[in-house]
Formats: structure tokens, sequence, C-alpha cells
């Protein structure tokens, strides 16, 4: 009889490794990644990730802000919690369509020849 020394866990992420591809060790400048429904993309002002219900934007300059436009509205987190929505006002309708123009922009500068590479695809 055959003895295995692995544990179940590791059974388990031994065979999720082989079942998907090598996962993203970095994040690359306008190179498209994926984790789970979420697309990722790095540009040199920021980190967007999208998916069908929201788009979230990491800015290169934050000192831990960031802005996520979700059910139509932009909304803005700042570092120290407070929620700032100005999805209602004429600036805040002007701040959603910059912040849509420039993740379209972003997206437009992908090459169709590049497929999405996995991120984070593995547990553990």
């Amino acid at each position: 009889a055959v003895v295995s020394t692995q544990s179940t866990g590791e059974k388990k992420k031994s065979e999720l490794e082989e079942q998907c591809p090598d996962d993203a060790l970095e994040i690359l400048p306008y190179r498209p990644y994926h984790w789970c429904q979420w697309s990722v993309l790095l540009t040199k002002d920021c980190l967007y990730l999208w998916s069908d219900c929201a788009a979230i934007s990491l800015s290169s300059g934050s000192n831990g802000w960031f802005s996520f436009v979700m059910d139509g509205k932009l909304s803005t987190i700042y570092s120290a919690g407070a929620l700032d929505t100005n999805g209602s006002s004429s600036t805040g309708k002007e701040s959603r369509y910059e912040f849509l123009e420039k993740l379209q922009r972003a997206k437009v500068q992908l090459s169709s020849d590049k497929t999405s590479q996995p991120n984070l695809s593995v547990p553990g």
C-alpha cells in the first residue's frame, strides 16, 4: 500500500494548482488580469477594478482614499473612513463621467491579442 504524506488541505491545494493556470506574480501596467468576476488593470495613474455591478479606482497618488461607481453613483471613501457621495449634484455627474471616461481610455489601451491572466485564483 502507498502511504501519502500530504494532508487533505495540501492535496486540495495541489489539485487546484493543477487545474488553474499560473497566477500573476505581479501586476504589470496595461496588461489584463482578472480575479473571479472582476477585471483588473494597472495604469500609470491608478489601479482599476471593475465588474458588471461596480468600478473601483485606487489612485497611485492617494493617501488611502479611493473612488468607486456603483448603482450609477460616484462615491469616494477617504482614508479616515468618511464617505462622500456626489451622485446627485451636477459636479458629481461630471466627476462620474470623468471617472468612467478615464476607465474607458485605459481599457482601450489594452491590446486585443493579450488574454486576461488570473490573479489570486488558488486559495491559500
